[in-house]
């Protein structure tokens, strides 16, 4: 710690002296004398002080509690305080200041050494956790913006991914209108079987339904098993139960059930609504 510069803050020069000359013979770096409040600011202000013994009570309207509170306000310099006076009031203030370590008259040498030993070993500590702090500050704003870069970078992305992929499903449903369904009325026309045409008719509707939607399919928020999707689409296309059954190859018992469950699902099994006009509200 002999490298360390401590500034003497006494009002009573022999006083001061002496403390000089102890500190001087502990090898320590004695950065000044002052013996008022204005010249321990001037001296500070001027050259590098890493600590300084400050007297209590000092000549002037500025005493030595007053004096510390400006050296740690505008320079952080840590303070030992050096005083005869040791009642409740003065100590009470003097805490406030938060010094790191008081010297009390008449003082001895191995005091002096011990105090400003642990003084200095404090103010370092101090000085490396806020050093410390200031780095992790830094650190954590920097991880703040890049954050918020990254997020917004993947924004962007979510939102070119979104867009291609409704740009994907357009031109499928693009594809359909133009390179399928003009083919099913062909094959509709020229099938001489009426199970067969209708159920290109279906087809068809189906397809044209894709289309129209962007691939959305209406009763997807149904719950609706895959069967009963298609006998819903069947219904509101105004199918009765038997040729439901003959296009789907299931039995019209069958298509009566999964009109109950279509009833169940999307709330009306308990009124007299019909089941084709409450799936034509439901919008594609």
């Amino acid at each position: 710690m002999a490298d360390k510069s401590i500034l003497i803050v006494e009002d009573e020069r022999i006083l001061a002296e002496d403390l000089k000359e102890i500190l001087l013979e502990m090898k320590y770096c004695v950065s000044g004398i002052a013996c008022c409040s204005e010249e321990a600011l001037e001296h500070v202000a001027k050259h590098p002080v890493d600590l300084v013994l400050m007297d209590i009570k000092l000549k002037g309207e500025t005493d030595g509690i007053q004096t510390s509170e400006s050296l740690k306000l505008q320079y952080g310099i840590p303070i030992v305080y050096i005083t005869a006076y040791c009642d409740d009031t003065i100590l009470a203030k003097a805490k406030a200041t938060e010094p790191l370590g008081y010297i009390i008259k008449p003082y001895r040498a191995s005091e002096i050494k011990a105090t400003i030993e642990i003084a200095l070993h404090k103010a370092g500590t101090e000085k490396k956790l806020r050093g410390t702090y200031c780095q992790l500050e830094r650190l954590v704003k920097q991880r703040t913006v890049q954050l918020a870069e990254t997020n917004a970078a993947l924004k962007e992305l979510l939102e070119f991914h979104e867009k291609e992929k409704m740009d994907i499903i357009q031109a499928h449903a693009e594809n359909l209108k133009t390179l399928v369904i003009p083919h099913l009325d062909t094959i509709t026309m020229k099938s001489s079987a009426k199970e067969v045409g209708d159920l290109m008719r279906v087809v068809k509707h189906n397809l044209e339904s894709i289309s129209r939607s962007s691939g959305h399919n209406p009763f997807s928020r149904l719950n609706l098993t895959s069967m009963e999707t298609r006998v819903a689409e069947l219904i509101r296309q105004g199918r009765s139960s038997k040729e439901i059954a003959q296009l789907l190859g299931i039995t019209v018992r069958g298509v009566t059930f999964h009109r109950d469950s279509i009833r169940r699902k999307i709330g009306i099994h308990k009124s007299k609504t019909s089941l084709k006009a409450a799936l034509s509200r439901i919008k594609e």
